[in-house]
């Protein structure tokens, strides 16, 4: 045997060798057998995976014995192992971050709340600043009007209400927020 065909021969057996140990999923098993792994690992008797695939029990164990049966059963247990570590961090990180939601949404209920009170409390400043500049232009006598004050104190006011009214905007964005930190509690 010449050295090309020695080296060849070598390769394909490496090959062989490396998807066995590598890649244990490409291990040629029969639809049964892998529909088999599968119900076994659901917690199914060798009885209740027999009857459903359509073998016997003792085929089922023959299976069992076999090395790419029992590697490919091995492969899916610990992939089925680390989705479920994974699955409870996902839970715990959920779980432990829930009361911090809480706690911020109580919090934003009591700045909502007074930020409400607050732009209530600008706005009727505001319009009464209207008001009174109102008041003061049809109060006053010709010679002692000022238009430039009642002006500036008109001004004022329809600063205030506008102030108010973007306050009030914003408390509407907080509340569809809080609306969706709820929705994101409940789920």
């Amino acid at each position: 045997m010449g050295a090309i065909a020695c080296t060849l021969e070598l390769s394909a057996h490496v090959h062989s060798v490396c998807i066995r140990v590598l890649m244990p999923e490409a291990i040629a098993l029969s639809a049964g057998q892998r529909n088999a792994i599968a119900l076994l690992l659901s917690g199914k008797t060798h009885k209740q995976v027999a009857a459903e695939i359509g073998v016997s029990t003792k085929t089922i164990q023959r299976w069992k014995c076999a090395q790419a049966f029992q590697l490919e059963m091995k492969r899916r247990k610990e992939l089925g192992d680390r989705a479920d570590e994974h699955i409870e961090i996902r839970e715990a990180a959920i779980a432990q971050s829930i009361p911090e939601l809480d706690e911020w949404t109580e919090q934003l209920d009591e700045h909502v709340e007074w930020l409400s009170k607050a732009a209530k409390t600008i706005k009727v400043t505001g319009f009464n600043a209207i008001v009174k500049a109102s008041n003061r232009i049809r109060d006053l006598p010709s010679e002692a009007f000022k238009p430039a004050d009642a002006i500036a104190l008109g001004k004022w006011g329809a600063e205030l209400v506008k102030a108010a009214c973007d306050i009030e905007a914003e408390l509407l964005g907080l509340g569809e927020l809080a609306e969706r930190v709820s929705g994101i509690q409940e789920e």
